[in-house]
């Protein structure tokens, strides 16, 4: 066999050839945009991951992550349980919220995770005030969880699962994984994280919709805390485990880097990179 061959599924290389007639037919600047968001949001997505140790700090944002993720819904559970009406408890985990956003600015750090809180925490204070019952502030919570379990779900059953889209996308396979044997590793473990984390929100719900019902806003402050930070940063711990490479990078596409025609070199398989007639072996 000749050794420029394709030794790809036939299956393979036509999604290939579909996903670089594509980009093909973009402009270059978004091809170029692409390629960039892709490498930032990649290597600090994988870097959280790419690790010979599972960093619990890294995993739920250090001290100052954990307390703006549950300082103000803490705030509003002890203050109603305290005896404050619901507006007033409101109230008071708003201005904290407002308050970590502030301290974040004044330290020159960067607020997104703060500011993700902070509307999660305007949107339950304002549920709350707005019906006069304090359990409806955990209403948006059971929402979300409700979506990322139905999301998870369907992309399982469409043979998508969301975190391989995801994975597969920041180092590079695409989809390729789906149907490429030699990246079979890479495909049983996203669907097994996938699932994972159905899992997590699942069991979230079954336990939280039973005392948002009941308005039992203490039990259910508490369990809502219980089951947000910690078990949040033990299912990444999971992930991490099933996710990351015995070798190399954990962005390593999994595939040999293409060869270059005019030196004979390879180079990083990217979004540009997806020459379907590269030879590919298994590094699982």
């Amino acid at each position: 066999m000749s050794p420029n061959k394709s030794t790809e599924p036939s299956e393979t290389r036509g999604q290939s050839r579909e996903t670089s007639e594509i980009l093909e037919s973009q402009p270059p600047e978004l091809v170029s945009g692409l390629k960039e968001f892709q490498e930032t949001v990649g290597n600090n997505f994988g870097g959280r991951f790419d690790s010979e140790e599972f960093s619990w700090q890294d995993a739920v944002g250090g001290p100052r992550g954990i307390i703006e993720s549950i300082g103000p819904t803490l705030v509003f559970v002890v203050a109603y349980v305290a005896g404050l009406d619901v507006w007033k408890s409101g109230a008071v985990a708003l201005g904290l919220a407002v308050g970590l956003i502030i301290a974040r600015l004044f330290s020159k750090q960067t607020i997104t995770q703060a500011t993700a809180g902070f509307f999660g925490v305007i949107i339950g204070v304002v549920w709350a005030m707005w019906s006069g019952k304090g359990e409806n502030y955990f209403l948006y919570g059971l929402i979300l969880n409700a979506a990322y379990f139905l999301a998870l779900g369907i992309s399982v059953l469409v043979r998508y699962p969301l975190i391989g889209l995801v994975v597969g996308w920041f180092r590079g396979q695409g989809v390729k994984w789906r149907k490429d044997p030699r990246l079979r590793r890479d495909r049983k473990a996203y669907y097994v994280v996938t699932v994972l984390w159905m899992i997590l929100f699942a069991a979230r719900l079954l336990v939280k919709l039973p005392l948002y019902l009941a308005g039992n806003v203490p039990i259910l402050g508490t369990i809502h805390l219980l089951m947000g930070v910690p078990l949040f940063a033990l299912f990444l711990y999971f992930s991490w485990l099933l996710l990351r490479r015995t070798r190399g990078s954990f962005l390593d596409s999994g595939l040999p880097e293409p060869a270059d025609h005019a030196t004979g070199t390879g180079s990083a398989v990217s979004l540009g990179d997806l020459d379907a007639n590269s030879p590919h072996e298994d590094i699982a």
